[in-house]
């Protein structure tokens, strides 16, 4: 067996009794605490969580320590190839000029680049890709209409969001054929070869730094021409997924806003440290763009994470040491400002679009945006607010 082999099975002897507490936690405590405030109920889990994740984040450190994690191969590959892979992401910011109309089926979606020189609308909807994507129209309207078509946000009967204007921050996150051979044959000359070729996670874990460093550009240029320009509080919101996590805590943690820019956001599969928020975090400035409350009643920034995410488990500790938020959620307990959401039991291992991430998460993306008020399908996720979370909230976001 190869050392990434080794490295997979080492994480999921890990991650498996992990997750296996926390679903024990979450059941006894609910069966236990039946009779209990509603308020103390919604912030059992919390507890729960961290009391299961921050030793299991001390067993993958032991894992890299002692390399069972190849994050010195990893570094090697890396040395010799990120000159090679270096490139522009070329960031844009286009705005969707018809999405109840695209969205209800009466016209095709149409996008627009938005000059550097206009400002955002009163209600800006911003949308922020993770990797493996262009900064094409195409790439910008695929991952926007996926998550249209589970939100519902213009086809339900219950909330309407005609008024909103739909934003999509796109750059390059993905290499070009030339270089994505180039990691490959790299990769091989360490590792060995692989019978189904080289593994998503492995590759995604060598070109982690230079995705990154794509994502700084990208922030500094959402964070430059557009948040800075922000001067009001607005009803607008964040969605962001995977590496696109990283491209907004970077561009609001640069701007180090005195108020909030927004009403709330939805961090998912978030490819950022698991203490990203943290007061002592990398992000620490970030949760500040995003406000407590908007009207339909979500609250600040909404973690999403899952321990089972198959990219985040191994990938992400493997090239930078540490465990990712989109799989542990946030190491924060005190913020009012940042919530976390337990959707293991809903997305599994799926972490990319194509995996129908979206689609697995649906009841509470649509819970949360207040699209679908009633459904038989079973809830799935486990809502987690921090210590400092006011008690008057408890009700309308953990429903």
């Amino acid at each position: 067996m190869g050392r990434w082999e080794e490295a997979t099975r080492g994480v999921k002897e890990v991650v498996k009794p992990a997750y296996d507490a926390l679903v024990g936690g979450y059941k006894g405590a609910t069966d236990i605490l039946q009779s209990c405030s509603e308020a103390a109920l919604a912030r059992t889990p919390r507890l729960i969580l961290d009391t299961v994740i921050s030793p299991y984040i001390s067993y993958i450190q032991i894992l890299n320590k002692y390399r069972i994690i190849p994050s010195d191969l990893i570094d090697d590959i890396w040395n010799s190839i990120f000159r090679k892979v270096k490139q522009d992401p070329d960031p844009r910011l286009y705005r969707v000029t018809n999405p109840g109309p695209a969205a209800r089926g009466e016209e095709a979606y149409n996008l627009v680049r938005v000059p550097k020189s206009d400002s955002l609308n009163d209600y800006p909807y911003i949308f922020i890709y993770g990797m493996e994507n262009d900064n094409s129209e195409k790439d910008s309207l695929d991952f926007y209409k996926a998550f249209e078509k589970t939100a519902n946000m213009f086809t339900n009967s219950h909330t309407n969001y005609d008024h909103v204007s739909i934003y999509i921050l796109a750059y390059d996150s993905k290499l070009s054929d030339e270089k994505k051979t180039l990691v490959q044959k790299a990769i091989e000359s360490i590792f060995g070869t692989f019978p189904g070729g080289v593994p998503f996670d492995l590759y995604t874990s060598v070109v982690w730094r230079e995705l990154e460093r794509r994502a700084r550009v990208s922030g500094d240029y959402l964070s430059t021409n557009f948040l800075s320009k922000m001067s009001n509080y607005s009803q607008g919101r964040v969605f962001t997924h995977s590496l696109g996590c990283y491209v907004f805590a970077h561009a609001a943690h640069l701007l180090n806003a005195d108020r909030p820019l927004f009403a709330s956001g939805f961090c998912m599969a978030a490819a950022l440290p698991s203490n990203a928020f943290a007061p002592n975090g990398e992000f620490y400035n970030a949760p500040k763009a995003i406000a407590i409350g908007d009207s339909h009643g979500t609250y600040g920034t909404t973690v999403w994470f899952s321990m089972l995410d198959s990219i985040l488990m191994l990938a992400y500790p493997a090239a930078t040491f540490y465990t990712a938020l989109g799989q542990t959620g946030s190491l924060q307990s005190n913020s009012v400002l940042v919530i976390d959401l337990d959707v293991t039991a809903c997305v599994g291992e799926a972490h990319m679009i194509k995996q129908d991430y979206f689609k697995k998460a649906g009841k509470d993306i649509r819970r949360l945006l207040r699209t679908e008020l009633w459904s038989e399908t079973p809830q799935c996720s486990v809502f987690i607010p921090g210590y400092g979370y006011p008690e008057s909230l408890m009700k309308i976001t953990s429903n």
